[in-house]
């Protein structure tokens, strides 16, 4: 039984190594990484596209569910890179009056938005999640914010929770 499981991982480090250049305990963190991002992070606050060092052009960003694996070897991993501008965009949304209803303010909203997409770690939007985002509804935005986009988010973070992740 030990000849053939070795057998086999010899068979997929082969079968990576033409594929990917690189190893299977890499190739196995980076899979973690991106299931871990693809179960706690709703896809709307990543960017689409990331840069591929390899590649020297746009591909579409690993950290997005349904998006084909790439190596994180591959790619320039910057929190400005794997972060889109919907999670900021979606902070400037919130009106200070009626945020207040979810007992905060909108200077620490935006702060706290600030520090999660400026790490690369999903650990910070899961705190973000618990501190701002799960007591979030459509009456704590501006009457003049686009309410379909207001919805996805707002949909995206409930289906999206950390809980969820474990």
């Amino acid at each position: 039984m030990k000849l053939c499981q070795q057998l086999n991982d010899d068979l997929v480090q082969l079968t990576l190594s033409f594929l990917f250049d690189a190893t299977l305990p890499e190739i196995r963190r980076d899979a973690d990484l991106y299931c871990y991002w693809h179960k706690t992070v709703p896809p709307i606050f990543i960017a689409s596209q990331i840069y591929s060092k390899k590649y020297c052009t746009l591909v579409p960003s690993p950290f997005r569910h349904e998006n084909p694996f790439i190596p994180t070897s591959y790619l320039l991993i910057t929190p400005t890179h794997v972060w889109g501008f919907a999670l900021y965009n979606f902070g400037s949304m919130l009106c200070h009056e009626c945020i207040r209803g979810a007992k905060t303010y909108k200077r620490c909203a935006k702060r706290w938005i600030r520090h999660c997409s400026c790490c690369l770690n999903p650990r910070q939007y899961v705190e973000l999640y618990h501190k701002l985002l799960s007591k979030l509804d459509s009456s704590h935005f501006h009457t003049g914010a686009p309410r379909a986009f207001v919805k996805e988010a707002l949909t995206q973070i409930a289906f999206y929770k950390p809980e969820n992740a474990a």
